[in-house]
């Protein structure tokens, strides 16, 4: 059986990547980010 993040992953577009990003109030949270093409992805649906 695939994880949680595998099976959340399958249904996403693939260049999507993780990052970890820093909060405004300094704490770190990991995050999935769209690259800077997502605009031109979301074109072509």
């Amino acid at each position: 059986m695939l994880d949680k993040k595998t099976q959340l992953m399958a249904g996403e577009p693939s260049d999507m990547y993780q990052a970890t990003i820093e909060m405004d109030d300094g704490s770190a949270a990991e995050a999935m980010l769209f690259p800077r093409g997502w605009a031109a992805y979301k074109a072509d649906q």
